[in-house]
């Protein structure tokens, strides 16, 4: 807890006679004040617990009242039951609590005062609003718990050369609110977009676009132009081999585990080598992952050009990344350094040359890490 925090917590506990509890803010958070009451009244009737201990088994409620406490969980010896009732028996309502409530297994209930928490609630609410802080920010829903801290919250990521859909909307719109919300409590947030912007996609893309690109439709909407030609190679390579897309949803385990679609194919002759768009592809992408710069030129262009429709988009949400990064920044030789880290640990299995990882006791099967 920060020094603001903890004085902030002291002073307002002075001016309500309530104990202050590390870790927390009454002044900018009515509720604290309230659990606090209760804190209270659970170590004057039980004294072996501390404040802290009491401030902490005070939970929000799900239904028929506004708190509960467990008292099984403090592990005071004897029967629940009989300490809930000890504990009721001395209970006196006050400007915080109203009432409490109990059952046999030891639960209390408790409900606040309504007017002392509807005062409390609005007074709190309108010094806060008319309080500014050093940035001129009105002080009401903002905290300095994370004064210090700092925090990286990635979201969003969608696929470059790809439209925005609504899947990647859920993430953004989610994120979003988690990175205001911990700027509102005095975190230091970096927020990051992590693009899928890597993978033999890419080279299908490039076949495609030698095929199927139009620079006029490129320069009027980039993304959706790309997405178009991701569909017109896609039709063409379907076209080319019909049982490939069954043999993916319908993969067959063999003995090892590993299924049918996955499996590392015997080594092939030149001759006998995969040819057409996927052959194409294949070997685009290999050249991407060399380094070559012929190769890199239109992803560059395409990744971009992305980002900046992206950011058109997020600025209809009010949303913002500080960076943006993505699996391209992964190379092939950190692929291959992670492996031999795995492998060193014993984890890693050998397959016709391909690496495998095996994720059988968590029921996830084996994965492979690297082809062949």
């Amino acid at each position: 807890m920060s020094t603001d925090t903890a004085q902030a917590s002291t002073s307002y506990a002075a001016a309500t006679s309530l104990p202050a509890v590390e870790g927390t803010e009454p002044d900018r958070c009515a509720l604290d004040a309230f659990r606090i009451a209760i804190a209270s009244k659970l170590i004057q009737v039980f004294p072996s617990i501390t404040l802290s201990q009491a401030y902490t088994g005070v939970d929000y409620s799900k239904k028929d009242s506004d708190f509960t406490v467990a008292l099984p969980r403090f592990k005071l010896g004897g029967k629940p039951a009989e300490h809930a009732a000890k504990f009721k028996e001395a209970f006196v309502s006050d400007e915080w609590i109203e009432s409490v409530e109990t059952n046999n297994a030891g639960f209390l209930m408790f409900k606040c005062n309504p007017e002392g928490l509807a005062r409390k609630v609005l007074t709190q609410i309108n010094e806060l609003t008319t309080n500014r802080g050093q940035d001129n920010e009105k002080e009401y829903g903002h905290s300095d718990i994370g004064k210090g801290k700092k925090i990286l919250i990635e979201y969003s990521s969608p696929n470059i050369a790809k439209e925005f859909h609504v899947g990647h909307l859920r993430s953004t719109i989610i994120g979003a609110f988690l990175v205001n919300l911990y700027k509102a409590c005095g975190y230091d947030v970096v927020s990051l977009n992590y693009l899928g912007d890597w993978g033999k996609q890419f080279g299908l893309i490039a076949v495609g676009y030698e095929k199927y690109g139009d620079e006029e439709e490129m320069k009027r909407d980039p993304i959706k132009h790309l997405y178009n030609v991701y569909v017109q190679i896609n039709k063409d390579l379907k076209a080319e081999k019909p049982e490939a897309e069954k043999k993916d949803f319908k993969a067959k385990q063999d003995e090892s585990g590993v299924a049918e679609s996955l499996k590392p194919q015997e080594d092939k002759d030149d001759d006998e080598a995969e040819s057409g768009v996927d052959a194409a592809a294949r070997a685009y992408f290999k050249r991407m992952e060399s380094g070559d710069e012929d190769s890199l030129v239109n992803w560059r262009q395409w990744r971009e050009l992305s980002i900046k429709q992206y950011e058109e988009q997020y600025k209809v949400l009010n949303v913002k990344f500080d960076e943006y990064l993505g699996e391209s920044m992964v190379s092939h030789q950190k692929q291959v350094e992670a492996v031999t880290q795995l492998e060193k640990m014993g984890l890693v299995s050998d397959s016709k040359g391909a690496k495998l990882i095996d994720l059988e006791q968590w029921k996830l099967g084996k994965a492979i890490l690297l082809k062949r």
